[in-house]
């Protein structure tokens, strides 16, 4: 175990032989392991009365002990008498109430030259602007749309006449990535049409730079051993070095291989990984997102090997790295387990740069497995929306999952959550990102068409998303009283259509008689 290793573990209570009968009572107190007294954890102890003082060393977000139930008790005495391992989170796990996360969804009224529907494209921040490329809708696009955040207006970005050569431009792509750096946008890889002819899919090995400022396209071949081409690979930027994994290659071959490109040289160089780690192995249209304190990456020149321990109550040496959720194997295996890539401290004698892979064992309600999803982070979350998985079909909306899952860096867990408000329907292929406190969602494919071209805002600032809530509520309570005061007006006006109709039946027959 090297320092700064992260696998959200928790120490176990040792085994208790079976050689007297274990008597437990509602007053015993579960007492510290031995072997647990002189280490540097701080192990509370738990009295199993039916109310539950408050316990917050394992998660900085419970709110209440709930009363533990007697099934739970009887549990707990039979596994201990068993002989069996009982982790201390499972036991918190059980007698805690989790206060839950709340987030509220809306959409947001766009103006301008609203980008046609699309799956597969890309959103990068440039300068406090959103970028659209690429994706495919009729056909594949190469096209550019900028949204202006503050008053949610398209615009389609013409290239500069001075970059009119057709071979800087990127071919009409989907599959690819982007990244924001400096002022341009870096695009790499993505598949083409499908050659009929010779049955492949051909990925592109080119970068691609678009300058934002001089609305300038430029194509780069970088130097060094270049790598297979790609698609549905993930790529992210850590300081000056956009770092890829996996994907699918022009052949269909799913790949495993984790390569670096420095930006400033424009070079490609393979990165050494240790030995023993647990790889994700070969997968494709998984997520991969960096999770970096900005500010702590500039104070250290972006030089990740030399970060500190801790720089605030979410980013620390031990949560900080590459984040890979979910995707598909060569089997077909569709997966929903998390891994994160750090860089392995350094010893005094050793100068190499080595970075390892760590398969998280994250507590509470793991998502659903998927592909082709979207993850950004936001806060301290990082969060995953949508997606696909072959094995769930439902009758209205095919493969495609609609749920988002949240990612507690701190505390390792996957939070329970509260959504309220204009909820995206399912899709896989979405274009999301982050700004500020709210997250964008664009585009994707719902069950055999594309997704509207709305865009979807998440709001995750809690004080925020609450406040929205009691607005969201209030409508809501309005909307209903209404409907039901309609209900009763229209009731009372057939009431009085048919009194009418009664009425006028009864003088008729009246009449008749005289």
């Amino acid at each position: 175990m090297y320092e700064g290793d992260s696998t959200c573990q928790t120490p176990t209570l040792p085994k208790i032989k079976n050689t007297r009968r274990l008597q437990i009572g509602p007053d015993t107190v579960i007492g510290i392991p031995r072997s647990l007294i002189n280490s540097r954890i701080s192990i509370p102890t738990i009295p199993l009365t039916k109310s539950v003082p408050s316990l917050r060393i394992f998660h900085n977000n419970t709110e209440n002990l709930t009363e533990t139930k007697t099934n739970f008790i009887d549990e707990l005495i039979q596994r201990f008498s068993a002989g069996e391992n009982i982790e201390f989170i499972d036991i918190v796990n059980k007698v805690q109430r989790i206060k839950p996360l709340v987030l509220f969804w809306e959409i947001k009224r766009t103006e301008g030259f609203i980008p046609e529907a699309r799956v597969g494209a890309t959103m990068s921040v440039v300068n406090g602007n959103i970028y659209l490329f690429g994706g495919q809708s009729g056909d594949r696009i190469n096209d550019i749309k900028m949204l202006d955040y503050k008053n949610y207006h398209w615009e389609g970005v013409n290239p500069s006449s001075n970059s009119n050569k057709m071979q800087e431009y990127p071919e009409p792509r989907v599959g690819h990535t982007t990244i924001s750096y400096k002022n341009s946008i870096v695009v790499y890889g993505g598949g083409a049409a499908f050659n009929q002819t010779l049955h492949i899919r051909a990925c592109f090995p080119l970068i691609h730079a678009f300058d934002t400022v001089n609305l300038q396209w430029q194509a780069h071949k970088p130097l060094g051993r270049l790598p297979d081409a790609r698609r549905n690979h993930g790529a992210v930027l850590i300081g000056s070095t956009m770092i890829v994994y996996g994907g699918i290659d022009s052949n269909s071959k799913i790949l495993n291989d984790l390569c670096g490109l420095n930006l400033e040289s424009m070079q490609w160089f393979l990165t050494k990984v240790e030995k023993g780690s647990v790889k994700p192995g070969p997968r494709h249209s998984f997520s991969f997102t960096s999770v970096y304190h900005c500010g702590m990456l500039r104070q250290f020149t972006n030089d990740i090997f030399s970060l500190p321990n801790v720089y605030d109550d979410v980013f620390t040496r031990k949560t900080s790295g590459i984040y890979l959720f979910g995707g598909m194997n060569h089997h077909g295996v569709i997966f929903n387990d998390l891994f994160m890539l750090q860089p392995k401290r350094k010893s005094i004698r050793d100068d190499e740069s080595i970075l390892r892979w760590i398969k998280l064992e994250p507590s509470g309600n793991v998502p659903l497995p998927r592909y082709n999803h979207s993850a950004v982070l936001c806060g301290g979350h990082l969060y995953i929306i949508g997606g696909r998985n072959d094995s769930t079909s439902f009758e209205t909306t095919g493969n495609e999952v609609s749920d988002i899952s949240a990612y507690n860096i701190a505390s390792c867990r996957w939070e329970t959550l509260l959504l309220k408000g204009q909820k995206p329907g399912p899709r896989h292929g979405a274009s999301a990102v982050s700004i500020g406190s709210k997250i964008l969602y664009f585009g994707g494919m719902g069950k055999d068409r594309f997704c509207q071209t709305l865009l979807f805002s998440l709001e995750t600032d809690q004080n925020n998303a609450q406040e929205l809530i009691k607005l969201w509520d209030e409508e809501e309570n309005h909307r209903k009283n209404k409907e039901e005061i309609t209900m009763k007006l229209l009731q009372k006006g057939k009431l009085q259509s048919a009194a009418k109709v009664v009425l006028t039946k009864i003088g008729m027959k009246a009449l008749s008689e005289i």
